[in-house]
Formats: C-alpha cells, sequence, structure tokens
C-alpha cells in the first residue's frame, strides 16, 4: 500500500488539511459527506494511491480544516468553489473525483461549472434533489458505524452545520442538468441505503452512459461497510477511464 502523508494548504480564506497517498496521474480526489471528515478514507486511501495519487480533505467547517466566520457561507456552490481552490494550490488539473453522499452533491455541482477538470466522476449514495436526512438512515446504521462515525462531530462547525442541513434540504433540485455531464460516470450505491438508492438510480438515468452499481448488504457508508468491494468498482472504473 502506498504511504498515507498528511498536509495542509491556504484555499478559499481557510486552512484546509488533507491526506495524499501515492503518485501519478490522472489523480483521485475524493470529497466526504455531513458531519464527516477526510478520515472516513484513511483505510482505503492508501490502496487507491497504489496506482496514482489520491488525494481527501476536509470540507470547510470539518475535520481539521478551519471554520468559516460566516455560517451562511456552507452552501453547497461555495463548496464546489472550495473544491477548485483546493485543486489549483495542489497544482492539479484534470482529475478523476469521488464523492459520498453531501461530497457527492459537491461534485456533481463541480463536474457541471468545470468540466474540463473531471476526467471521471464517481458518485456514491448521494441526491441531486434537496435532501432532509431521514430517521431511518440513522436507525439503519451499524452500532460499530455509528460510534465511529460521531467522532468527526466533535469537530463540525456547529453553526454552519445547521445552516448546510437546512441549505441542502432547500436547494432546488439539479434533476434534467445532469444530462450534460459528459465524462465517465460511476454511481454507486449501497443496496440497503434506506434513503439514497432510488435517488442514485435517478441520477445513473439523467447522466449519459453512465454505470450504476448496487452493493448487496451494504449500506449508506460502502467505503467502511464494505471497503474491499468498493475499492474494487472504484478501481474498475478508474483503470477503464484514465486513458
Amino acid at each position: 500500500m502506498a504511504e498515507l502523508e498528511s498536509g495542509r494548504l491556504r484555499a478559499a480564506g481557510l486552512e484546509v488539511a488533507y491526506d495524499s497517498a501515492g503518485h501519478g496521474s490522472p489523480p483521485l480526489v475524493l470529497v466526504h459527506g455531513f458531519m464527516a471528515s477526510r478520515t472516513d478514507f484513511q483505510d482505503v486511501l492508501p490502496i487507491l494511491g497504489e496506482r496514482r495519487r489520491a488525494i481527501a480533505y476536509d470540507l470547510r467547517g470539518h475535520g481539521d480544516t478551519s471554520h468559516a466566520p460566516d455560517p451562511q457561507s456552507y452552501t453547497l456552490d461555495r463548496l464546489a468553489e472550495d473544491l477548485g481552490q483546493v485543486l489549483d494550490r495542489l497544482g492539479l488539473g484534470r482529475v478523476h473525483l469521488l464523492g459520498h453522499s453531501m461530497g457527492g452533491m459537491v461534485a456533481h455541482r463541480f463536474a457541471l461549472s468545470a468540466p474540463e477538470r473531471v476526467q471521471s466522476l464517481i458518485l456514491s449514495n448521494t441526491s441531486a434533489h434537496p435532501v432532509t436526512l431521514s430517521r431511518e438512515l440513522m436507525m439503519k446504521t451499524p452500532p460499530w458505524l455509528f460510534d465511529r462515525t460521531t467522532k468527526s462531530w466533535e469537530k463540525v462547525d456547529t453553526q454552519g452545520a445547521l445552516f448546510l442541513r437546512g441549505h441542502f434540504g432547500a436547494v432546488p433540485s439539479l434533476g434534467h442538468s445532469l444530462r450534460s455531464i459528459r465524462c465517465p460516470t460511476l454511481a454507486l450505491v449501497g443496496a440497503d441505503d434506506p434513503q439514497f438508492r432510488t435517488t442514485i438510480q435517478e441520477i445513473a438515468r439523467e447522466i449519459p452512459g453512465a454505470t450504476l452499481v448496487e452493493l448487496e448488504g451494504v449500506g449508506h457508508q460502502p467505503h467502511l461497510e464494505a471497503p474491499g468491494r468498493w475499492v474494487d468498482e472504484v478501481e474498475r472504473h478508474l483503470a477503464q477511464h484514465s486513458g
């Protein structure tokens, strides 16, 4: 496995924390979900870094990235703008882009706004519609996984998260806008995800040529619940679209 290295950079007026593994291009950039952090990917990043550079960073107000002074700056469009600045500071041009849950909402917005920078897109357990977090989603999280994910909550900017939660419940649906995405896309979801299985299926129908993969016996966080199978699907996609 590739060695995991941590770093910090200045982007969007914030100190952004990131982890990196491996070398080679096009690199893979991973974007975590709401109330999570780059540590979600710490187990899979060294594996993904065996064949290319793989990078995961903390979104504003999450993990070890600094909190923004204005809670109303926590919007999906602003997070997509932040992503572009992070790529600039890392000296990255065209990348494979992977987003999980809210990170997927950031990723497909970035793909729409800067298509020339996205070699391919991997959208995991996410939505192109407004999202209100369901109680069923929380109830179906295995206890061991719930304990792990709640550790990330301690570092989250509380005011920013409150604004963001309301924001992505009210944003307009992108829906048919996804039809303009032309890069190769993998729509990846746990078949037991109670909230996002149907929305991923819709995304796969909207994006031309998208491939849909459902992992049986897996819920909302397949990169943590079934990392081996999740990595296999991601690697299969990257092998096909890295030319």
